[in-house]
C-alpha cells in the first residue's frame, strides 16, 4: 500500500513481528539442549552427564557433588539470561 517492493517488506514489516519469536525459540531449544545432553550423557552418550555416572560408579562423592553443583550452576545461569533475553526481545 505504501509502494514498498518485496525486499522492503519483508524487511520493514516481517522481520520485526517474526524476530522475537525467532529469538524466544532458538533461547528454548538451546536450554532443552543442555538439559537433554545432561540426561543423555548420564545414559552412555557421553558428556557432562557421563562424568555424573562414571563419578556415581566409582564412589567418588566428592567428585560427583562438585559435578553436579557446576551443572546446577550452569543451568541457572542460562536459564537467567535466557529469562533477560526473552524480557529484551519480546
Amino acid at each position: 500500500a505504501t509502494g514498498a517492493g518485496g525486499l522492503q517488506t519483508f524487511i520493514y514489516a516481517v522481520m520485526p513481528q517474526a524476530f522475537p519469536l525467532f529469538i524466544s525459540y532458538a533461547i528454548i531449544y538451546f536450554e532443552s539442549n543442555v538439559r537433554h545432553a545432561t540426561i543423555l550423557g548420564y545414559v552412555g552418550a557421553g558428556g557432562v552427564g557421563f562424568l555424573l555416572f562414571k563419578y556415581t560408579g566409582t564412589s567418588d562423592y566428592d567428585k560427583l557433588l562438585g559435578a553436579t553443583l557446576v551443572l546446577v550452576v550452569a543451568v541457572t545461569v542460562i536459564d537467567r539470561l535466557s529469562s533477560r533475553l526473552r524480557q529484551k526481545f519480546i
